[in-house]
């Protein structure tokens, strides 16, 4: 993988003398970042369509929890990432979609709750084949079925 002068200097973190030393600090694979996200999405379950309606509280949490693994995966990768933008986009999604449901706590069996998340979904499964595709990783079955 190429690597712009940008991102060799941010994985520099420092120099040692008398014989010139570099300390490298490299960022994970993003191939492998990506793959491990896509495993911690596809163990969640608020958003299969035979729930029916939500617990409340169940849905915040999971959603809260997906939220927290891409920010992290987030913080993995490097700023100038290929793949930022569309890890953003799907937080994005799941952000709305929760401060909806809080928003409509009382309503959550509700045609506007299951429009939301289908819209949500959509807009999560599109991601997501965006980062099948740049790192050919292939989305797994429960993955598949919660987007």
């Amino acid at each position: 993988m190429k690597m712009s002068i940008k991102e060799f200097l941010n994985k520099l973190s420092g120099i040692s003398t008398p014989i010139i030393g570099v300390t490298w600090t490299p960022l994970g694979d993003e191939r492998q970042i990506v793959y491990k996200l896509f495993q911690k999405l596809g163990d969640r379950r608020l958003i299969r369509h035979y729930h029916g309606g939500f617990e409340y509280d169940a849905v915040i949490d999971s959603l809260m929890i997906m939220r927290k693994d891409i920010t992290s995966t987030l913080s993995e990768l490097s700023p100038e990432s290929k793949c930022r933008k569309i890890l953003e986009n799907i937080r994005k999604a799941l952000h709305l979609f929760q401060t909806f449901i809080e928003n409509n706590e009382y309503v959550t069996d509700s045609d506007d709750v299951l429009t939301a998340l289908y819209d949500m979904k959509n807009v999560v499964r599109k991601n997501l084949i965006k980062l099948s595709k740049i790192y050919n990783i292939e989305i797994d079955e429960y993955l598949e079925y919660n987007f």
